[in-house]
């Protein structure tokens, strides 16, 4: 039989597979729904036979393929020109209803230039292209009545939503960033940005959204009023909003900033909390007559509703800040802690103190009495440790920046570089170098004494100057932390006296003992490095003859490479002999090599040059009142060594 026959059976099965995958062809391909397949031109295409819709027909992506005349009318565009659908999109509103449309949903009736419109949409294919045909029904003014009504209801119903959203929130910038969304979401403009008022600073702060990285992000920015600041004070003044059609037409369109030149409409209500101004809603689009009376009053709606909560948001981050302030300050006196040298203490303090004072540049500037200068502190905030040892103002005696000191002033500037007192003063020069703009010193005083200044300079925000508030917060952390940073340096002298007082008795014990001259010299010079830091120490002795001044090799101290014998000897009978400290039996301190306190013998001098020594002690080694030699202690640090230091050398 046929049926036994494999070769039939599998010609059958082919056969019925083939008859169902045409017939699934078929129902594919009459089943499509809301699809027209036609070669009628695209300039003849109108929906349900009604020749006063708009029509709009959309490729793939989006782009425009074509409009009808309708639709023309309806979006005011210019003969000829076929543009962006974004275009089109900014005059709807909501503007996400005619995105829906586009995309197939079924949004409810919205507005298109002022006119109530009912949308539907529908793929086809034109020449064998897939396109999406948006056909858009101006309604009526009895319809239009009817469909207000729904639209109110269901903005009524967004603005209920956004109460909820702004009071479940306390957070300015949250709080702000819904307030501008649904703002976005309901009246369509190409510029939206709330600028609150900063009664501290006395200027506008703006937030806006900015797109980035596929999202919208609030975006800060000051100053930052679209116009002058005396329209929006006459407007809050009025309580009242303006709306603009066409600012080219407007005297308020002189007052555009380069951001907003291409701005053609203006619509602006302001925030007021009760009797308190909070700021104002400034939008803004780019084609004239974009906004229409329904805008303004819904404007004005939003403004009333979402100011209270921006009033209550910020004096939430007011009270949070200032909870942060007093928690900074209850750790100031926790600062010194464990911290076992003045360098370990300012960096405590300023860790306390940075998270309040919201600045780029923040230390301490110690004043030195030795020196007369006020000398930037370790660490200080915003600049490299290395800078520091060029962070150093001189305070000529009886000079204006002295006085100034003792009088216990706070120096204040808007800008430092360019300002006239900090120039008299002599603290421009060294403004210009670290770069400071807006800047404050509080002065550190502690018993009646100042010994320096807490520097804040660079305001995070931009220059924009310390407000009063911030002025007082200053002071009193200047006030707190003066005595703690006093202790700090008389627990250190204390310190540093006890070590030089051991290493005193060391040095006597030694001297007293068994050891030979060679080792007694060698550690001796060791003990006194160690304890002033230096970088070299080293002793010049008489030699046996009593004819020449030599430097003993054996007991020097330090990395100094060779000097020339020439150098390193000085006969007994030279000229300069009388005026070195073995010849004279006095010590000489040298400062620096640009600071001479006095006339050196040139036997000094070469030495120093070849060296590279900027500081250096020179004692003499007394016997029976009879010079035997004389210690050098060195620095290549300028002004390293006090007058402390000389008279432990001395000692």
């Amino acid at each position: 039989m046929a049926w036994n026959n494999p070769l039939f059976l599998g010609l059958l099965i082919a056969g019925l597979g083939l008859l169902l995958w045409i017939g699934a062809v078929i129902l594919l391909r009459f089943s499509r729904p809301r699809v027209r397949v036609t070669n009628t031109p695209v300039e003849f295409l109108e929906p349900n036979g009604q020749e006063d819709n708009a029509l709009l027909l959309l490729m793939p992506g989006g782009k425009i393929r074509s409009l009808n005349p309708a639709a023309v009318r309806l979006f005011n565009v210019r003969p000829g020109e076929l543009p962006a659908l974004e275009t089109l999109v900014r005059q709807a509103r909501p503007s996400e209803a005619l995105l829906q449309i586009c995309a197939g949903e079924a949004p409810a009736p919205f507005r298109i230039s002022g006119q109530w419109v009912q949308a539907e949409s529908w793929d086809l294919q034109v020449e064998g292209q897939n396109l999406r045909a948006v056909a858009l029904h101006v309604q009526s003014s009895n319809l239009s009545t009817e469909l207000m009504t729904q639209a109110g209801s269901h903005t009524i119903k967004d603005l209920n939503a956004l109460g909820q959203l702004i009071s479940a929130s306390l957070n300015l910038s949250e709080t702000v960033e819904s307030v501008l969304k649904v703002i976005e979401t309901h009246i369509a403009c190409d510029f939206c940005q709330m600028a609150l008022w900063d009664s501290r600073h006395e200027r506008y702060t703006a937030y806006r959204l900015a797109a980035a990285e596929g999202s919208e992000q609030l975006e800060v920015d000051a100053p930052a009023l679209c116009f002058s600041e005396a329209a929006v004070r006459q407007m809050a003044s009025e309580r009242t909003s303006i709306r603009v059609a066409d600012m080219d037409a407007s005297p308020l369109g002189s007052g555009r900033s380069r951001r907003t030149a291409a701005m053609q409409a203006y619509l602006a209500a302001p925030l007021w909390a009760g009797a308190k101004f909070v700021g104002v809603l400034e939008l803004g689009a780019t084609t004239p007559n974009a906004f229409q009376e329904t805008d303004q009053d819904l404007l004005e709606l939003i403004a009333g509703q979402s100011a209270i909560a921006v009033r209550n948001a910020a004096l939430y981050e007011k009270e949070q800040t200032r909870s942060t302030e007093l928690d900074s300050l209850a750790q100031l006196a926790r600062a010194y802690g464990s911290a076992r040298t003045v360098k370990e203490v300012l960096g405590n303090l300023l860790e306390a103190i940075h998270p309040i004072v919201k600045v780029n540049i923040l230390g301490f500037l110690l004043y030195n009495e030795n020196q007369h200068t006020l000398e930037g502190q370790a660490p200080f905030y915003g600049f490299p440790e290395q800078f520091l040892p060029m962070y150093q103002i001189q305070v000529p005696p009886n000079g204006p920046l002295e006085q100034a000191l003792l009088g216990k002033e706070p120096l204040v500037s808007a800008n430092a570089r360019e300002d006239a007192e900090f120039e008299r003063l002599g603290l421009a020069p060294m403004a210009i170098t670290a770069g400071l703009a807006d800047t404050v010193m509080m002065p550190l005083v502690t018993g009646g004494r100042v010994f320096g200044y807490l520097q804040a300079a660079n305001h995070l925000a931009g220059p924009i100057g310390f407000s009063a508030e911030e002025m007082h917060l200053v002071q009193i952390i200047a006030n707190q932390t003066a005595p703690v940073i006093d202790n700090a340096i008389l627990v250190q002298q204390s310190r540093q006296r006890a070590q030089r007082a051991e290493g005193l008795r060391r040095i006597a014990s030694l001297a007293s003992s068994a050891a030979t001259m060679t080792e007694i010299l060698r550690y001796s010079l060791l003990e006194i490095a160690r304890l002033l830091q230096a970088d070299l120490a080293m002793v010049f002795l008489i030699d046996a003859s009593g004819t020449a001044l030599l430097l003993d090799r054996a007991s020097r101290y330090g990395n100094y490479g060779e000097a020339t014998e020439r150098f390193t000897h000085l006969a007994v009978d030279d000229a300069q002999f009388p005026f070195t400290a073995t010849g004279s039996q006095h010590s000489f301190v040298i400062g620096s090599d640009e600071i001479e306190e006095q006339p050196l013998p040139p036997f000094y001098t070469q030495l120093r040059h070849a060296w590279n020594v900027k500081s250096l002690i020179v004692a003499p080694l007394l016997v029976r009142n009879k010079g035997i030699g004389e210690i050098w202690i060195a620095s290549r640090q300028d002004a390293f060594f006090d007058g402390s230091d000389a008279q432990m050398v001395v000692t």
